[in-house]
């Protein structure tokens, strides 16, 4: 799955052509078809932002970056 722009830690993508009709055709909510697709290509997991209520019109993903399991302990609690 490829996508047009990428911007900062507030991403913004343009959807590859056809999205929206090939989410509609699954059934599914063009975020949830999205998220599921590039779970399916990459292993990648994220979240759909439908589940965050999201404006019309846009939609959104959430994901969270973690560090390599045998690293996780050199990491410290910031007090």
């Amino acid at each position: 799955m490829l996508c047009n722009v990428f911007v900062s830690s507030n991403t913004v993508t343009s959807l590859p052509q056809g999205a929206l009709q090939a989410a509609k055709q699954s059934g599914k909510v063009l975020d949830v078809f999205f998220c599921l697709k590039l779970l399916e290509a990459t292993g990648i997991s994220t979240v759909p932002g439908s589940g965050f209520g999201q404006k019309e019109g846009l939609f959104h993903l959430r994901t969270t970056i973690l560090p390599e399991e045998e690293i996780m302990d050199s990491f410290q609690e910031v007090q």
